[in-house]
């Protein structure tokens, strides 16, 4: 094992490489010596600065041949310490870990992450930066301790195919772990480059990696063979276009040991295909899931992932969960199974993997039709949360429905935005999972359990404008409604109104009421249920009805064909047409009355709860029979 110690305070790198090799019992190697010794060898007097150069070049390359010289004298098993203030030294590059004392560039910015793409082939990366100004004994000492010492192996399965201009940035970032206990199994599935030589060099360079070649099987296959190769405490996976920070695995496993958890998942920085990075959050954030129903409706609400490559697996937890070759979208269903088994998860906000979005010849690159699979796969999945678990587990199955029929819609948008398809391609197929989407939004009981829906909600709507779909072939729904017309309207206005209302609904009763003295409580009744009793709707229900001459309103039972929902600032997610209805009205007469106070026209219910409690307040102050016959009507 080699521990580089590099940074320019020179009194700090020897304080704590004296401690790396008292505290660990290392061999040491000063370069700060060595290279006092080479440049007494030249006259650098006089010199000019290009000239200074290259002789610096020299004794670099003349350092590291005395280290790799050194470190052959050695025993194979004595660890060693190298310790030099000649920060872009090369043999950096080749330690196990590389400890950056005082350095001021070892934590990135966000912004400064943009330009580091490629870090793990073209720079020095630190494992962990130490300052020696605070308590580092301790920390360092755990860092060491952990990351060396530490026994339980992992195991870290990278499928294989055609990703050689990837792979050598892929390897490294897994070789250049702190965390040092790693089997890695390349697995070439099929390659028809030159991935598997890529792979047997490393294998020749680093004794933890295993080669394996097989004919071409596909990812499933491919990742379930790894599980059975592993001879590794816990696996992970890695996709070989892509790369991770180097303190993911011991951050994954300090996790997954700390809460005893049998998986233990961060998030990943977006690569796009359009050279941006996407972030998750700025916040750290640690949630924990146990028993089957924490972990499916965190899986349902997306805190646990559905993607494989973001997590950590106690191997033992992985006997009875494999991957479907059947399926297309093999994480979704991997994480479902996994999440139906029960088990704890311990899910980090920390951002340690990098997915990287491929320009050409990869499968997320393209349109597949076989995205349409994922319907299928979606009602089976919430039927078999429904057989297995009961109707209580209704609104977990509802929202893992949503979500994989979603997935469907925005990839096709996608596609269809970036002209990979056009309008008009596979119409039967996004209309019919629209329908679905639409279906389900207009008969569950909450739709704000869904997750994205405002976004979702805008699709669908652009793909009506686009006419990618039909809104014609999407569901309705039949909404029962009451209207009520208030005394800001004289007789002449109410009929109007009424007229109105019949293009747009269809009216099954209409009866007028003179509420004499108990208008002003009753309208304050009606208001009460949307918690506006104070501020303006005290002004209507007060104020403004001693305006008017009369105390008539009209109540109008109607019924609405409803196609889907509009956000509202005040109400949140309002069928489409109530809303449209209710505004329409106001707007119609809001400048034709003497005083306008928002709502003081018009009141209309919008989903069965509202309608219930207004139909309440209106047996309240009515002969019960005839609101009975009314409600009935």
């Amino acid at each position: 094992m080699i521990i580089g110690v590099t940074g320019k305070n020179k009194n700090a790198l020897k304080e704590i490489s004296y401690f790396l090799k008292t505290k660990f019992n290392l061999a040491y190697i000063d370069v700060d010596s060595l290279f006092d010794s080479e440049i007494k060898k030249y006259d650098i007097e006089n010199k000019s600065f290009k000239d200074i150069q290259n002789i610096l070049f020299e004794i670099k390359v003349a350092i590291n041949k005395k280290i790799l010289e050194i470190l052959n004298s050695l025993n194979q098993s004595d660890n060693v310490v190298i310790s030099s203030s000649i920060t872009d030294l090369e043999f950096f590059k080749n330690c196990d870990l590389v400890i950056g004392v005082e350095w001021d560039k070892f934590s990135y910015t966000f912004d400064e992450l943009l330009n580091q793409i490629n870090f793990c082939e073209n720079q020095i990366i630190f494992h962990i930066s130490v300052d020696v100004s605070s308590d580092w004994q301790k920390r360092l000492n755990d860092f060491i301790e952990y990351n060396l010492y530490h026994k339980p192996m992992i195991s870290v399965i990278v499928p294989i195919y055609n990703t050689e201009p990837y792979l050598l940035r892929c390897i490294n970032s897994i070789r250049n772990q702190s965390y040092k206990n790693l089997e890695i199994i390349l697995i070439n599935d099929g390659s028809t480059d030159n991935s598997l030589i890529i792979c047997e060099l490393f294998a020749n360079m680093d004794d933890r990696i295993r080669v394996v070649s097989q004919l071409n099987v596909g990812l499933a296959e491919t990742r379930n063979r790894g599980i059975d190769l592993a001879n590794g405490e816990y696996i992970c996976f890695i996709d070989s276009d892509d790369f991770i920070e180097n303190d993911m695995i011991e951050t994954l496993l300090r996790n997954i040991e700390l809460y005893n958890a049998d998986v233990s998942q961060v998030r990943a920085y977006i690569h796009t295909r359009h050279k941006n990075i996407e972030r998750f959050s700025n916040e750290r954030i640690m949630e924990s899931f146990e028993g089957f129903s924490e972990a499916l409706n965190g899986y349902a609400n997306g805190k646990i992932s559905i993607a494989a490559w973001d997590k950590l697996y106690r191997k033992s937890f992985l006997d009875k969960v494999r991957f479907d070759r059947n399926v297309f979208k093999e994480d979704v269903d991997f994480v479902f199974k996994l999440a139906l088994t029960g088990g704890k998860y311990i899910c980090d906000t920390k951002e340690c993997y990098h997915y990287v979005k491929r320009d050409v010849d990869s499968i997320t690159a393209k349109f597949s039709d076989k995205i349409f699979q994922l319907r299928e796969w979606s009602f089976n999945a919430y039927k078999r949360i429904i057989t297995e678990h009961g109707e209580e587990y209704k609104d977990i199955a509802e929202k893992c429905l949503f979500n994989g029929l979603t997935h469907i819609l925005k990839t096709y948008k996608r596609d269809l935005d970036s002209k990979k398809i056009v309008v008009g391609d596979y119409k039967d197929k996004i209309e019919q999972v629209t329908y679905d989407i639409m279906s389900l939004l207009l008969n569950t009981d909450d739709v704000t359990k869904f997750d994205d829906l405002d976004n979702v909600l805008n699709v669908i709507n652009d793909l009506i404008e686009l006419k990618a779909i039909n809104q014609n072939n999407m569901p309705r729904l039949n909404l029962q409604c009451i209207g009520i017309l208030w005394n800001s309207l004289n007789t002449e206005l109410m009929k109007e109104a009424i007229d109105k209302i019949s293009e747009k609904a269809a009216i099954i009763e209409i009866l007028p009421i003179d509420f004499g003295i108990d208008y002003r409580s009753f309208i304050n009744d009606i208001y009460f249920y949307n918690n506006e009793y104070e501020g303006i709707p005290y002004l209507k229900g007060c104020g403004l009805i001693d305006m008017f001459e009369n105390n008539m309103i009209t109540l109008i039972s109607l019924s609405i064909d409803i196609t889907g929902y509009i956000k509202d600032k005040r109400k949140g997610y309002i069928f489409k047409e109530a809303l449209e209805l209710k505004r329409m009205i106001r707007e119609l007469f809001k400048k034709r009355i003497p005083v306008y106070a928002y709502d003081n026209i018009f009141h209309l219910t919008t989903d069965q709860e509202e309608y219930t409690y207004t139909l309440d307040v209106i047996k309240k102050y009515l002969d019960k029979k005839e609101v009975e016959d009314y409600g009935r009507k």
